[in-house]
């Protein structure tokens, strides 16, 4: 590590007094440097300054190379979030994990470089999973509403899809079964027309096959009478045209076709009628 340390020092004393020929920033070897280089001459570690820009550093301010292989020295929870564990080879931060992953750990255990990159993506995928099942806990979902949300989360797309392929084996994930309910809750709490189901079932990634034939058996006459029945008790005394004008524009914007909903319509003016009687 003195070598490298007195290497490094000896590029310092470059950077600070003098110019690679040809370039007019001070550079060594392909940096592009415009800073100060800041030593760590601690084993295994080397933190570059902000503004070193180079194959090896990147651009993140005050990166930090570590030599990852090691012996695990320690497991430290964190302070924000209990059920995930920071892992240290030869007393250095390595990777952190949930506490599932680190139950097959133990202290002296050497981890090669593809051991730990084996165990963050396991972490990943453990992350995932728990995520996926924390959103399917206000409502069920669609495939795509799922890989969406994921997404979001900044999981990779092997994550994305090993987390979906197991909740659908799990049965967690069915949209087929999506479809179906959706329908039903529509039917049961707020009826809506053909147009409109199929329309929220698009937004929510469902093909378009699955739609059709989820749709093929909807009544739309009962429903269209059930969503303008609601309605009467709030349109009391309307004239014939008021009362057909606001219940066939009610209608429509429930995605009835405009067939069904003057039948609907009819139907609310005779009982309408009746009622004053």
């Amino acid at each position: 590590m003195c070598l490298v340390a007195d290497f490094l020092r000896n590029i310092h004393t470059s950077i600070l007094h003098g110019y690679a020929p040809g370039d007019n920033r001070p550079s060594f070897f392909g940096f592009s440097v415009l800073g100060v280089l800041m030593l760590d001459t601690s084993p295994g570690k080397v933190l570059l300054s902000p503004w070193i820009r180079g194959s090896i550093g990147g651009s993140s301010p005050g990166r930090t190379i570590n030599a990852m292989a090691g012996k695990i020295t320690a497991f430290n929870p964190q302070k924000r979030n209990h059920e995930r564990v920071n892992i240290y080879l030869d007393d250095e931060y390595a990777c952190a994990v949930s506490l599932l992953v680190a139950a097959d750990l133990s202290i002296g255990q050497f981890l090669s470089d593809d051991e730990i990159e084996a165990l963050k993506v396991q972490d990943e995928r453990s992350r995932a999973y728990q995520h996926a099942i924390f959103y399917l806990g206000f409502r069920s979902r669609s495939e795509s509403e799922m890989a969406s949300y994921l997404r979001k989360k900044k999981y990779s797309p092997e994550a994305i899809s090993e987390t979906i392929e197991r909740l659908r084996q799990q049965e967690y994930l069915d949209d087929a079964a999506f479809v179906r309910a959706w329908i039903e809750d529509r039917e049961r709490f707020r009826p809506r027309g053909r147009r409109a189901l199929r329309y929220e079932l698009a937004q929510k990634g469902i093909n378009r096959e699955m739609i059709d034939s989820a749709l093929d058996d909807l009544d739309e006459d009962e429903l269209a009478w059930r969503a303008v029945e609601g309605k009467l008790r709030q349109w009391p005394h309307l004239a014939e045209a008021e009362l057909r004008k606001k219940a066939m524009g009610y209608l429509n914007r429930r995605g009835f076709n405009y067939e069904v909903a003057r039948q609907a319509v009819d139907r609310a003016v005779i009982t309408n009628d009746s009622a004053e009687e």
